[in-house]
C-alpha cells in the first residue's frame, strides 16, 4: 500500500514513519452566505462543496488529507485523516507532534 501525504505539513505516526508532503494540497470549496446581525453580532452561513485539486483514486494508494477535504468527498474510500484529536495523539506546547494513526470520514445516517 502506498501512502501520499496531500497536506502541507509532515505527518508523523507515534510508533511509525513520517510522511512528508507530496506537493499536492487539495482543499474543500467553501461558500459564505450573507451576514446576519439580528443576534447583535455578525453571523453568516457556510456551505461546503466538493474538494478541488484532489488526485484521482488509484488502486493501492491512500491519500492523507484534511478532515474538511475527506468530509467533502464521502464517495472516496482512499482518503485518510491524521487522528490529531485522538486521546493518544502526542502534543507538545499545545501542538500535535505525532498521531497514533488515521481515521476515515463517515457520515451519520440521516
Amino acid at each position: 500500500m502506498e501512502i501520499k501525504n496531500c497536506t502541507p505539513w509532515p505527518v508523523k505516526l507515534t510508533n511509525g514513519p513520517e510522511f512528508e508532503p507530496c506537493g499536492i494540497v487539495p482543499h474543500a470549496v467553501m461558500k459564505y452566505g450573507e451576514w446576519d446581525e439580528s443576534m447583535g453580532i455578525p453571523v453568516t452561513s457556510l456551505e461546503f462543496g466538493k474538494a478541488v485539486g484532489l488526485p484521482p483514486k488509484q488502486e493501492g494508494v491512500l491519500l492523507i488529507v484534511s478532515s474538511m477535504v475527506a468530509e467533502s468527498m464521502p464517495e472516496r474510500d482512499d482518503l485518510i485523516i491524521p487522528a490529531k484529536a485522538h486521546p493518544s495523539a502526542v502534543k507538545k506546547d499545545g501542538k500535535v507532534i505525532s498521531v497514533p494513526g488515521f481515521v476515515r470520514a463517515r457520515r451519520w445516517p440521516k
